[in-house]
């Protein structure tokens, strides 16, 4: 476990040590329970290694029942094969990089035809994401793929932008962002509101599921949580990166040099401690409310 790691979970008061075997107990017989699975993910987040499996079984790429796991993947890999002979020759390319990947998860959910394609000019956020999904799968191009088709099904991520609505997910998270941010700094909220700020050019943190700002150590912790059920993390995110930018926003002047400084955040944060204050502050309402011994089963100290 990195050093991350273990100051991410010390800091949360969980209990590192019991990460491991209780993976591995989720993973053991026959049938794996879904809502066992996404509790892990939700509260105490996946180690690196069992990680691509798990997110297989709650995205389902692979079915709970083990017994079925040998056909589905033969099955997958004869998919993939095909997909992959197709999109070399189509694309003239030699193996599968994030373009790639873009490209055949759209041929898959059948939004363009492969001549269409050609033509079509892949959103950063996109290549953002299957890059991330290929760091986080360790390289391996069968499961980035999948558990990226899977991925931006379950979480509707915005694929072919043509109209506002299409945006309106992230517009949301936006807003609520906003609201999160007028509660824990008025002076911050107050700022941006006399620089007249347009948040939209916030969109490409939100689509990107923050994939193009945080590292991918921080990122897998996060999207453990999303996969688990709770994409509501992800105002907590936009919050926190402003928060933690804080001092520097209340220099500028104009909302041309915030715009700058979005696209530069990484210069001027930690995003690992950005990571962990998100997770802190989105959480907290959550533990709040719960018994202080359901507190004491998800291995929380206090």
């Amino acid at each position: 476990m990195s050093n991350f790691r273990q100051n991410y979970y010390s800091s949360l008061g969980v209990k590192a040590v019991d990460v491991k075997p209780s993976i591995e107990n989720a993973l053991s017989g026959e049938t794996l329970q879904n809502d066992r699975l996404k509790k892990l993910c939700l509260w105490v987040r996946i180690p690196h290694m069992y990680r691509a499996l798990v997110w297989k079984v709650l995205l389902q790429v692979l079915p709970l029942e083990k017994q079925l796991w040998d056909a589905t993947g033969q099955s997958k890999n004869e998919q993939y094969e095909w997909m992959f002979l197709v999109g070399t020759k189509l694309f003239r390319k030699q193996e599968l990089d994030p373009e790639l990947i873009v490209r055949l998860v759209l041929i898959r959910l059948d939004m363009l035809t492969p001549a269409a394609l050609f033509a079509y000019q892949i959103p950063q956020h996109l290549l953002d994401m299957a890059h991330a999904f290929l760091e986080i799968c360790d390289l391996d191009e069968r499961d980035a793929l999948w558990i990226m088709f899977a991925y931006v099904q379950r979480l509707n991520v915005p694929l072919l932008i043509k109209h506002d609505a299409d945006l309106k997910s992230v517009q949301d998270d936006i807003s609520t962002m906003v609201g999160l941010l007028s509660k824990h700094s008025v002076e911050l909220f107050e700022h941006l509101d006399r620089l007249q700020i347009d948040y939209a050019v916030l969109n490409p943190w939100f689509l990107s599921h923050f994939s193009n700002v945080l590292d991918i150590h921080s990122l897998e912790g996060i999207w453990d949580i999303v996969i688990g059920g709770a994409p509501t993390i992800f105002p907590y995110i936009g919050l926190c990166l402003l928060l933690n930018c804080k001092k520097r926003i209340l220099e500028l002047r104009s909302k041309e040099e915030f715009e700058k400084l979005v696209k530069q955040i990484t210069r001027y944060v930690d995003v690992h401690t950005v990571a962990q204050q998100s997770v802190e502050k989105w959480e907290r309402p959550i533990l709040d409310k719960m018994s202080a011994e359901t507190r004491t089963l998800l291995g929380y100290n206090s």
